[in-house]
């Protein structure tokens, strides 16, 4: 018994209600995405209640499905009240002349984990991820849940310390796998939902979107999205997406149908997603291990501001409602095109003492440099166990930018976030350091994935440099 830390009681979760059809490829002065990228070569799982398969919008595009709640293949969606699986699957992927989805070529791994009352024991659902990471062929790149359960319901608070949060961050850092989850619908408890608390996830927020494809009129949907920040002061949600009375696909026959909340706002990032990952395929030679770390890192990059409460677009900066901001896939192409996309490891050697690395980086004078950086907790899953590393948070990585005489000018050293963002406006023309460090301590002693997105060019600086620089600083 002395190894047993907790035992925790196999919730029941709930598929939160909603159905939307985002704005996210339009936002004028910026170009309309490139309408040839539609996820194709992406597989996306998507765990809920079935799918229609029949559905003609659906057809086709189901490559692999399995049913948690019996073992068997048989995923069909006997959600009478909401047709919720279908409805997420119609988002990402209705290849409807008029009602497309955001990635209408991506394939689709069905995972039934709720029942025709749209809910079911997180074992349900863990048994459902598990088999899609280890056994569905192919394997997913992307993960959409559109559920979870009020920290009310779970007795719980969404500090991310419960074994469904862990799980989550489990299953991305073991697979390399992008988690999407809907932060919740207000139900008598407003805070984010779990999972959606965990710390690998993007989390999902609403706003209505008045019916309209114009985003200058989109507001936070007040009524039901749930918002934070988490119990332990993290940003959650972490985006946000349109998800008021939309058209989507229905369970039956070739039927289509309205519905309102963020389970639905959640299939619209998840596509977006999809066709970023296709993106990257395409244009860049970023490996594969990255891409969860790379998508969600720019996804939070190049989100718009959006107001936390009124229509449109604000300066308020990252709030609890709309967290870093309102999706914009033309933005996003637009930094594709212009900006810096890495993915990176730091080796065991730099975690493990703490050692920065370093990159050198030219600016001119009066042009903005920016940047997100983005990694993951770590945890392993051993079903039924979960196990995490230290404290059970991150390692705590921290950014700072050098002028060429080694001060600082500017630095991101939140110790809360697996997030780190940082802004600088030069006053003359001139070569800096950007120096990345493991800080604090050490959580996960081994290497680290990150991704990093930023607005100028980063060159790496030999070990001889970094080894010299960090022992005899200027």
């Amino acid at each position: 018994m002395e190894s047993i830390a907790r035992i925790e009681y196999d919730y029941v979760l709930k598929a939160s209600i909603s159905d939307s059809v985002p704005a996210i490829k339009q936002d004028p002065p910026y170009t309309t995405w490139n309408s040839s990228l539609k996820g194709s070569g992406v597989v996306v799982a998507i765990l809920d209640t079935g799918i229609n398969e029949n559905h003609p919008a659906l057809k086709g595009r189901v490559v692999d499905r399995y049913n948690a709640l019996d073992g068997s293949s048989n995923v069909a969606d006997d959600d009478a009240s909401h047709s919720h699986g279908s409805r997420v699957a119609g988002i990402i992927n209705s290849n409807d002349t008029y009602s497309t989805g955001v990635a209408p070529e991506a394939s689709l791994v069905i995972v039934k984990v709720f029942d025709n009352t749209g809910s079911g024991p997180s074992s349900w659902l863990m048994a459902g991820a598990e088999w899609a990471a280890t056994r569905a062929n192919p394997k997913p790149d992307i993960i959409n849940f559109s559920g979870g359960i009020t920290t009310t319901e779970a007795g719980l608070q969404n500090d991310g310390q419960s074994s469904l949060s862990f799980f989550v961050d489990a299953i991305t850092s073991q697979y390399n796998i992008l988690w999407i989850n809907a932060a919740g619908n207000i139900d008598g408890d407003q805070l984010i939902n779990l999972p959606a608390d965990s710390y690998n996830c993007i989390a999902v927020g609403a706003l209505n979107n008045l019916g309209t494809i114009t985003r200058i009129d989109d507001s936070w949907a007040s009524s039901y999205s749930s918002y934070g920040p988490t119990n332990d002061g993290r940003i959650k949600p972490e985006v946000v997406a349109p998800g008021t009375l939309i058209n989507s696909t229905l369970r039956s026959g070739s039927s289509w149908g309205t519905d309102s909340g963020t389970s639905f706002s959640a299939p619209h990032v998840t596509g977006a997603a999809a066709v970023i990952e296709e993106l990257l395929n395409e244009n860049f030679s970023i490996e594969k291990k990255y891409y969860p770390l790379v998508v969600k890192s720019l996804l939070i990059h190049t989100a718009v501001d959006w107001k936390a409460s009124g229509l449109g677009p604000g300066s308020d900066g990252i709030d609890s409602n709309t967290g870093f901001g309102y999706i914009s896939l033309p933005r996003l192409q637009y930094f594709a095109n212009h900006g810096y996309i890495y993915g990176k490891t730091l080796s065991s050697y730099y975690v493990d003492y703490r050692v920065p690395y370093y990159y050198n980086v030219t600016l001119q004078a009066g042009v903005p440099f920016n940047l997100t950086l983005v990694w993951n907790r770590h945890a392993s899953y051993n079903a039924p166990y979960v196990y995490y590393y230290g404290n059970g948070v991150p390692n705590d990585i921290n950014v700072y930018l050098l002028n060429k005489n080694g001060v600082i000018v500017a630095n991101s050293t939140d110790d809360k976030n697996n997030i780190e963002q940082l802004s600088y406006i030069p006053t003359s023309s001139d070569y800096y350091y950007l120096k990345i460090g493991v800080e604090g301590t050490l959580q996960y002693a081994a290497e680290e994935y990150y991704g990093l997105v930023c607005s100028t060019e980063l060159k790496e600086v030999n070990l001889n440099f970094i080894v010299s620089f960090y022992e005899n600083p200027v």
